[in-house]
């Protein structure tokens, strides 16, 4: 059994990346499911934790404190905060890697996924995911996120 942190019991993997890949998981006190993206320390941009810590006021409990430096994507999706961005709840070093911990909202489906399962979106489904991509792509460059992986993955 894969547990990082002491909170949270590895499961699946429901995605792989050019980087790493992305496990389904509960934490150890609620049982509640998130996603975890892990990423081999060696190939992300990093930031100064301390610098980070005064720019985006992140709470220091849901990060690793042995950590000197935080993951790029970590800290730039903690700076858009949104109801139509998925939010990190926390990032910690475990076995070579950065766990990126981020929710996982009941009955979320990678639009990839659901595409593959059943085909095309109807036109106004596909209106209302345009609609939230919009707004998830307007958090980010109002808060200086450039987000260059756009993707069926990400949606």
């Amino acid at each position: 059994m894969h547990v990082v942190a002491d909170k949270y019991v590895v499961l699946n993997e429901i995605s792989r990346c050019r980087y790493g890949s992305v496990h389904l998981a509960t934490q150890t006190r609620d049982r509640g499911v998130v996603a975890i993206k892990f990423v081999p320390t060696n190939v992300v941009k990093c930031f100064d934790k301390h610098v980070v810590q005064r720019l985006c006021k992140l709470r220091t409990s849901h990060v690793d404190q042995t950590a000197a430096k935080l993951p790029a994507e970590f800290v730039y999706g903690t700076m858009c905060a949104s109801p139509e961005v998925i939010q990190y709840e926390g990032c910690y070093l475990d076995q070579g890697c950065w766990a990126m911990v981020m929710q996982f909202p009941e009955g979320f489906s990678i639009l990839r996924d659901h595409i593959i399962g059943h085909g095309p979106l109807e036109p106004s489904a596909l209106r209302q995911v345009a609609r939230q991509l919009a707004a998830a792509m307007n958090t980010c460059v109002v808060n200086g996120v450039d987000h260059r992986g756009l993707s069926a993955e990400n949606v």
